[in-house]
């Protein structure tokens, strides 16, 4: 039975990818996952999900163009309803002033902050492109970083600035098209992801505002990605006319 949903999700081997994967609201769904980590263990929330995952180095122009052929395969075949991209690949690394950081790691964080979701998101504009009979979403993960500076955090925080400016401009730009594609960039808030195990364990002379992490950790503020992902899709199922960049945690009816 061909998809009804086309599903594309960067950075699908753990944390909030992976909790996008599986917890796509419909049945019948395609979800074609990238990532450089092995293949997932993948526990689909409904029957009929089908996950496929792409090895793809998104910190390359090499791994920007496997995601942009397996979009194109992918969308040359369906005829269903529906069609979402997850921007979701990122890296905190390097943590640390940036006078004193790795310039490499710096170099790689920037482009998979910033540069790889845009290129990304450019060819799945393109791919989609005329196509109104079906409803699509570009979907930008971002961060409070992205509003909020942090020291030691300067590669973050500008990537995810730039990417909430960026889903800005596109807005506005599909605003004035008669088509059926949408533009997000959400703050998915605080999650219990192994991203907020490695800040915890980050010294104060590369990150000073460790300890309100630790105590958001103590106090048991995290959020789970599942219930992160979950309430994602909800959001994206509201009527149009939402902001193009979001925080969920002001979404609390969700």
């Amino acid at each position: 039975m061909q998809p009804q949903n086309l599903v594309f999700v960067t950075g699908a081997s753990r944390g909030l990818g992976l909790a996008l994967a599986e917890n796509v609201p419909w049945e019948r769904t395609r979800v074609v996952g990238f990532g450089r980590s092995p293949e997932p263990a993948f526990h689909a929330r409904l029957p009929g999900v089908e996950l496929e995952y792409v090895w793809a180095n998104l910190a390359s122009s090499d791994g920007v163009d496997v995601v942009a052929q397996a979009m194109d395969t992918a969308l040359k075949s369906f005829t269903g309803q529906r069609i979402m991209l997850f921007n979701n690949a990122g890296t905190l690394r390097p943590i640390g002033p940036a006078h004193r950081v790795d310039a490499e790691a710096y170099d790689a964080a920037l482009i998979l902050g910033a540069l790889t979701p845009i290129r990304i998101g450019q060819r799945f504009l393109q791919a989609v492109a005329g196509r109104e009979d079906v409803q699509s979403w570009l979907v930008n993960i971002s961060s409070g970083a992205a509003s909020s500076p942090y020291a030691g955090w300067s590669a973050y925080c500008a990537g995810k600035a730039a990417l909430d400016q960026w889903t800005r401009c596109v807005a506005l730009e599909l605003a004035r098209l008669p088509c059926a594609t949408r533009a997000y960039s959400i703050a998915p808030g605080v999650l219990d992801t192994a991203m907020q195990m490695s800040i915890r364990a980050t010294p104060a002379s590369d990150f000073p505002n460790v300890e309100r992490f630790k105590e958001l950790h103590s106090q048991g503020q995290l959020t789970a990605p599942a219930d992160a992902a979950k309430r994602m899709y909800r959001f994206l199922l509201l009527p149009s006319g939402q902001p193009s960049v979001v925080d969920l945690r002001d979404f609390s009816a969700l």
